[in-house]
């Protein structure tokens, strides 16, 4: 399995209850100008079905620039805190950029943008199998019981590019005695790559996880199932995976 390939990019897993967080923190307000930083510990780095580090814990920061315009630029991190491989002297194994803009049409809530990956610990890096960009667009509807969305990421790369993947994703909130959330995500994805000649479903997610805010400040830990039901994907069919996500939030503009 190329390591290298099919990695963080326009949605995740977790990104469901990092929204979440965030509207426990700063509210619905879509006008102001806010930075946003988190620290995540992962037992695992789950993505697209794959298993990043082998079933190795993770330590995954985060900052979020909200400009207030609907742009908004990201960079995450992974550190792999097993399972490093043979440039484990880097301080980070991964580094993702993202750039989005996200507008409202009506009922519905579109977002589109770029993505690029550097894998520092792939062992050829740099080059086309540890670097690579996408393109993102997706949709969701707030509104509808569930709130359904569906992302479409298409890799740009000259060589062994041209990899889709398709989520679509639907959750929902139940608050506990009135001020605590606990959200219950699914998720699906499908995933065309050659790169190991794959074409169909490539993971399928349940998730649960809860917020607790104070102020700028929340927590979030969460628990996710997997299901992969492709062997050129993960070998390891079912998989359980958590995090306990730390976040701070400070506004920097209206």
């Amino acid at each position: 399995m190329e390591f290298g390939k099919g990695r963080k990019s326009g949605g995740t897993v977790k990104a469901a209850l990092f929204g979440l967080a965030m509207l426990l923190v700063v509210g619905m307000t879509s006008s102001k100008a806010e930075v946003i930083a988190d620290a995540s510990l992962a037992t695992d780095y789950i993505y697209r079905g794959l298993d990043n580090l082998n079933g190795g814990p993770a330590f995954q920061p985060t900052v979020t620039w909200i400009t207030g315009t609907g742009i908004d630029l990201n960079a995450w991190f992974n550190w792999g805190l097993t399972n490093r491989g043979s440039q484990a002297i880097r301080n980070f194994d991964e580094v993702d950029l993202t750039a989005s803009y996200t507008k409202q049409l009506g009922s519905f809530l579109v977002q589109g943008g770029l993505f690029h990956l550097s894998w520092y610990n792939f062992p050829t890096f740099p080059d086309d199998y540890s670097q690579f960009n996408e393109v993102f667009v997706g949709a969701s509807h707030p509104g509808l019981p569930f709130q359904p969305s569906v992302t479409v990421n298409y890799e740009l790369n000259e060589v062994d590019g041209n990899d889709l993947y398709i989520q679509v994703r639907m959750g929902h909130e139940v608050m506990f005695d009135n001020d605590i959330p606990v959200f219950l995500g699914l998720s699906a994805g499908y995933y065309q790559a050659d790169w190991m000649d794959l074409d169909g479903i490539s993971d399928i997610n349940l998730e649960v996880g809860t917020t607790v805010s104070h102020g700028l400040h929340a927590v979030t830990p969460s628990i996710t199932i997997t299901y992969v039901p492709r062997d050129e994907v993960n070998s390891n069919h079912l998989l359980i995976w958590g995090s306990l996500t730390l976040t701070r939030v400070w506004l920097t503009g209206s």
